[in-house]
């Protein structure tokens, strides 16, 4: 089984696109190194955090690579575009469970907040259904799809989940609930149903949430 390792980057705003560069400059040589077998950055900018996964065949090449990268010096660069130092979490079964729910609602925050509505559905299950109160009820990657692009289409954008919750429901499903924000309305999120595929992505299948304009 692979050793799963989550690095939570804490960056201001304002070095965002230099770490990404960074990053780019660095990831395909760790993708390239011996016993890695996957890298993936995901970013949610209204929360301040990346969060860098990487996947080793064991601990022993992981502990080989953080060495190389702490005498190369890339390990200390890489701290001087956070504003405190990376959290590195390896991840248990039950961890890497809620990393998936994590990392996928991150995604749609982040499709949301670039106004890419498309990007918002691709984290929804094809058969998923959204409920929203009080606009309706919609099923379905077309008629989800096309409720998002009305909102970013009306200017709402800066989507931010405040306190989320999480409970495991089985070894596969995870619930979310939490307030949330953005530019212009805010609300409570009742149901966010996340369950796991057979490639260890997480998908909505069910979204219950509630609109109160400011």
């Amino acid at each position: 089984m692979c050793l799963l390792v989550e690095f939570t980057l804490s960056v201001d705003n304002s070095q965002t696109g230099a770490l990404l560069d960074f990053l780019d400059s660095i990831l395909d040589d760790t993708r390239r190194y011996d016993g890695c077998s996957g890298v993936e950055v995901f970013t949610s900018m209204a929360d301040h955090q990346m969060i860098l996964q990487e996947r080793w065949n064991d601990k022993e090449a992981f502990d080989k690579y953080m060495s190389w990268r702490v005498d190369k010096g890339d390990f200390q660069l890489l701290q001087t575009f956070l504003t405190a130092p990376p959290e590195i979490s390896f991840l248990t079964q039950k961890n890497r469970l809620m990393a998936a729910v994590r990392e996928a609602s991150l995604r749609w925050r982040a499709a949301f907040n670039s106004k890419n509505p498309k990007g918002c559905v691709q984290q929804y299950a094809t058969d998923a259904v959204m409920q929203v109160t009080p606009f309706g009820s919609y099923e379905g990657h077309d008629a989800i799809e096309a409720f998002w692009t009305q909102l970013v289409a009306q200017g709402y954008r800066n989507v931010e989940y405040i306190d989320p919750k999480y409970e495991i429901i089985d070894e596969t499903t995870v619930k979310l609930s939490s307030h949330w924000k953005m530019n212009k309305a805010q609300g409570y999120i009742s149901e966010e149903l996340w369950r796991l595929d057979e490639q260890g992505r997480a998908y909505l299948i069910y979204d219950a949430f509630e609109v109160a304009e400011d």
